[in-house]
């Protein structure tokens, strides 16, 4: 449900501003990531990696914070008030669960290389070139 609020501002027209403002927004959807994803990231099974990983985003509808379609919202809601954007707050708090679970389901041989990832698609981003051609290969071979 959403709330109705109304807040003067100081614009020429004097209009109050009608906010909606998410009472209870979406839950927050944390991995296990030892028993959802068993397969550790190491520099030889990306592709087993991933087909998990992404299975996995795809059943609870998140990769588009990996994909980038879902973008952070606006710190706050309007520029001239600075009220805390909610929508923002709850993307910021489900890209962390998201980013732990992949620092999580990496191997310590590849943490270094996505340790100073600042967002889940950051250090998926990262891990892709990285990996995907050698693991390919090997996979022939």
């Amino acid at each position: 449900m959403a709330e109705t609020t109304t807040a003067n501002t100081q614009q020429q027209t004097e209009q109050p501003v009608t906010i909606n403002v998410v009472a209870n927004p979406p839950n927050l959807i944390s991995i296990n990531a030892t028993a959802q994803l068993p397969v550790k990231l190491s520099p030889t099974n990306y592709s087993s990696w991933r087909a998990q990983f992404y299975s996995l985003l795809f059943g609870y509808d998140l990769l588009v914070y990996l994909d980038g379609t879902k973008l952070c919202p606006p710190l706050t809601i309007t520029e001239k008030m600075s009220i805390p954007n909610p929508t923002h707050i709850h993307w910021e708090r489900q890209d962390n669960l998201l980013l732990h679970a992949i620092l999580a389901s990496a191997s310590e041989a590849v943490m270094p290389l996505i340790a100073s990832a600042t967002t889940s698609r950051d250090a998926w981003i990262r891990v892709a070139p990285l990996y995907a051609n050698k693991s390919h290969l090997l996979n022939l071979t």
